[in-house]
């Protein structure tokens, strides 16, 4: 090893094998390795000032780059965070940037396949999913809220259940809570969205609001194919029921 001294003391360690190099640190993991200390790079100007630049030469879909997090001794084993930049194609460098998290609880290092929140290169965001629809896509399993835009000036929030369901089965919920006197979490209404048919072609839905009434959830509304029932009738038989 190479070992470059500051006032009589050690600072830097370069191994002369791997051609790492340490500062206050005598086995460098990484081709730079720096310990006790942060790193600052800075630059006077207007507009950008100093910056860092990670990349992969190889420009091919797939391939990325990234920043890696370990909070332990042995970080190389243990990157269990990271933000990652996902090349598109060969297309100047565009990419998609995921936000990356393991949480196995043992030895292995982030990937691209543990993003758990994307923004893809024309702007949408998905927690979720890496492939968001809208302006910020949610999904967690079979279930998917959207909200994005149904034109230039019409805002769009959707709920989506993505698995085709049963004859009656509730495919989303609204809910609305708050605590009660003894600051216990308390539902005080709720909608509730049924696939009542679902065969292609007949399909029909119902929309359910109940209330909480002397500490109970009291059905209050139903709109059902076409019809509406106030209080407790389950299937409306006309209009106004």
């Amino acid at each position: 090893n190479t070992i470059i001294q500051a006032g009589g003391v050690a600072a830097i360690y370069v191994n002369t094998s791997t051609r790492n190099v340490g500062i206050n640190v005598t086995v460098p993991n990484q081709k730079l390795h720096v310990s006790d200390g942060g790193i600052r790079v800075e630059k006077n100007a207007t507009g950008l000032g100093g910056f860092i630049s990670i990349g992969n030469a190889t420009e091919a879909a797939g391939n990325y780059s990234a920043y890696f997090f370990g909070n332990t001794a042995s970080d190389t084993g243990y990157f269990k965070g990271g933000i990652a930049y996902e090349t598109l194609s060969s297309t100047y460098g565009r990419g998609d940037m995921h936000f990356l998290q393991n949480s196995t609880t043992s030895g292995g290092n982030v990937s691209i396949s543990d993003s758990v929140m994307t923004i893809l290169n024309g702007g949408n965001v998905g927690i979720g999913t890496t492939s968001p629809n809208d302006k910020l896509d949610v999904t967690d399993g079979n279930s998917k809220m959207v909200f994005g835009g149904a034109s230039s000036d019409r805002p769009l929030l959707y709920f989506q259940h993505n698995a085709v369901p049963v004859d009656g089965e509730e495919i989303g919920l609204f809910d609305f809570r708050g605590y009660n006197s003894a600051s216990q979490d308390t539902r005080y209404a709720i909608w509730t969205a049924k696939a009542e048919d679902v065969t292609d072609g007949s399909e029909d839905g119902s929309l359910t609001l109940q209330t909480m009434k002397d500490g109970t959830a009291t059905t209050t509304l139903i709109g059902r194919s076409g019809k509406v029932a106030i209080g407790g009738t389950l299937s409306p038989s006309q209009a106004l029921d």
